[in-house]
């Protein structure tokens, strides 16, 4: 196959257009934006984006009530990088932490601006492996884990998504799941809902 410079400049310009955030040096990504939807076959819940709203990661919202822009979107766009996950919006930030310890049980929560955190939760640890799955480790040493979805009382096919650190975090028939990632080629900066 023949390729022309024209056509190379295109393809260029047009991976450049469609490049992560930040780089390093080296060109490999340090931040990018991505969607995440749920792998659980035999669920109801298969197959469908991950979502923002309430400070919580969620699925199966009939509409997360973001903030963004003239067409509603039924998936949150996240930023990964440096072991951190965050939604992709404009100030205030919104970023992503997990509760590990007993008391929180793997909660995952997101805060917005300058807003604390609770105490013993964690930032960073958030990865993604070589098959493109959402994982948690928090030292190098550390258990990984992965994502489960618990149900959320008195609302059908809804989910809270927790780590899968803890057997019953939010009472009974959890659910682990992947949560893959999945190109988001039309980013959208959006506020979700505290």
């Amino acid at each position: 196959m023949k390729f022309t410079t024209a056509a190379i400049a295109t393809s260029v310009a047009a991976l450049a257009a469609a490049s992560p955030l930040q780089t390093r040096a080296d060109d490999t990504p340090l931040f990018w934006t991505s969607r995440l939807f749920a792998i659980a076959p035999g669920t109801d819940f298969d197959g469908k984006f991950l979502q923002a709203a309430n400070s919580s990661l969620l699925i199966g919202l009939k509409d997360q009530g973001a903030s963004c822009g003239p067409d509603p979107r039924d998936y949150a766009t996240f930023v990964f990088g440096n072991g951190t996950l965050s939604l992709y919006t404009a100030n205030p930030p919104q970023q992503f932490y997990t509760a590990a310890d007993g008391m929180g049980q793997g909660n995952m929560r997101y805060t917005t601006g300058a807003e604390p955190l609770p105490r013993n939760a964690l930032r960073d640890g958030f990865f993604v492996d070589n098959h493109g799955t959402l994982k948690l480790q928090f030292t190098p040493t550390a258990p990984i884990y992965g994502l489960q979805a618990c149900p959320i009382y008195n609302a059908p096919g809804q989910y809270k998504v927790w780590m899968d650190a803890f057997e019953h975090p939010a009472g009974q028939n959890c659910t682990k799941f992947e949560a893959r990632v999945d190109n988001d080629w039309t980013p959208e900066k959006c506020h979700y809902s505290e």
